[in-house]
């Protein structure tokens, strides 16, 4: 098992990227989970940027996190996406229909 460790970097005003480094798994997903949760429901973010460039393992519950932290960004009006899937994460993300989703930036939404 690899620690999970995240950092933050203001990209610019009201964006946040949160690089993500580490194995996501069952025995750690609460710690980014908590973190998404906290960044989001601080008020100060815009948009949300989720760097998976250096995560080298995603299970479900990982998974479960990322798209929680979605939904709760919609909630709040906050735009949210994930990058920098490295090849094996794409995979598990494609591979449980969550890849589109989670990596491109949300339509806004066309009232007839």
């Amino acid at each position: 098992m690899t620690d999970l460790v995240t950092t933050q970097h203001a990209v610019n005003d009201g964006v946040l990227r949160l690089a993500i480094a580490g194995e996501v798994d069952l025995a750690n997903s609460d710690l980014l989970n908590n973190t998404i949760t906290n960044l989001i429901t601080a008020g100060h973010v815009a948009e949300l940027i989720i760097d998976l460039d250096q995560v080298t393992f995603l299970d479900s519950s990982g998974i479960h996190a990322l798209v929680r932290g979605r939904k709760l960004a919609q909630a709040f009006g906050i735009a949210y996406l994930i990058t920098n899937p490295r090849k094996t994460v794409r995979q598990v993300l494609d591979i449980t229909g969550v890849l589109r989703l989670l990596t491109e930036p949300p339509q806004p939404c066309r009232l007839p």
